[in-house]
């Protein structure tokens, strides 16, 4: 009889997803664990990746959830690597007439690194429990209360997903999103002048672009052309951007005699009226204008 031979077998990562669907459903205010389990030969390491921008969040195999998202966990080795991703899904539903959340006020509007409150009061007489869910600070579940507020002392995010949510007797659970836009003063507002310069002639049409500098959002914004007497052009916007950034316009501004001798200027303003404040323009350097004309 020979002597025998042991084997060992090499293999890549193979993730058990029994224990890992590919959706979790969780309430608001309850933590869920994420158990990711590999094997493989050699041993596999595990990593939670948030799955959107694949930051790592945890080396180890058991991962807590308290907010939606793509969560992925990647099992590697000498041999390979393989991921399985998790979409965790809030359960509830919005406010409604059986379970009703009022905000006060029902909009934010506050400058970059400033502090707001709103206040989140349940209407139904079963309420068992609130909380809130906020990237600057969420407040957990209290039990005995029809009444809660966030207070957030720093607005250090440029993009903020509030929700309040009640937990009925009946273990109904229902939220209302706060809607918050945070802004930011224009650093500063530039003209730039026609080139080459010089006067212009009657009847030409000359670009004048303004520049709006680190502004935030790319909303709720206008930039004028003006002079002392009227608004010559105006132009909005309403950009889906929230981080501070540049914003340019070039107006065509048609040379008339009675510009000769005036100065015009670009000018910047953020409206948030209603539910926020108007604030002061804000008005670039001026220009001489010049008109050459027949007369």
């Amino acid at each position: 009889m020979s002597s025998p031979l042991n084997i060992t077998v090499l293999y890549k990562p193979i993730i058990n997803a029994t224990k890992l669907p590919k959706t979790v459903p969780v309430f608001r205010g309850y933590p869920e664990e994420l158990v990711c389990e590999a094997d493989g030969n050699p041993l596999p390491k595990i990593q939670w990746f948030y799955s959107t921008d694949k930051v790592s969040i945890m080396s180890v195999n058991t991962l807590t959830v308290y907010e939606a998202g793509f969560y992925n966990c990647t099992a590697t080795n000498d041999l390979g690597s393989i991921s399985h991703v998790v979409e965790v899904i809030l359960k509830g539903n919005p406010a409604s007439a059986a379970c009703q959340l009022k905000l006060s006020p029902p909009e934010v509007v506050v400058q970059y690194g400033d502090p707001f409150s709103v206040n989140c009061s349940s209407l139904s007489s079963n309420t068992k429990e609130m909380g809130w869910e906020s990237p600057l600070g969420a407040i957990q579940l209290t039990s005995g209360v029809s009444f809660l507020a966030l207070k957030i002392k720093n607005t250090s995010e440029w993009e903020i997903p509030a929700q309040c949510y009640s937990n009925l007797d009946d273990g109904e659970q229902c939220y209302e999103s706060l809607p918050v836009i945070v802004y930011k003063k224009p650093k500063d507002v530039v003209m730039v002048y026609p080139s080459p310069k010089g006067p212009m002639v009657e009847g030409k049409d000359y670009p004048i672009q303004g520049d709006i500098v680190d502004v935030a959002p790319a909303r709720n914004l206008s930039l004028c052309l003006r002079n002392k007497n009227k608004i010559l052009k105006c132009q909005s916007f309403d950009k889906p951007n929230l981080l501070p950034g540049n914003i340019s316009y070039v107006f065509s501004l048609t040379a008339h005699r009675n510009l000769d001798g005036t100065q015009i200027w670009c000018e910047a303003e953020q409206n948030f009226l209603p539910q926020g404040p108007k604030l002061p323009q804000i008005k670039s350097k001026p220009l001489e204008v010049v008109v050459l004309c027949k007369f």
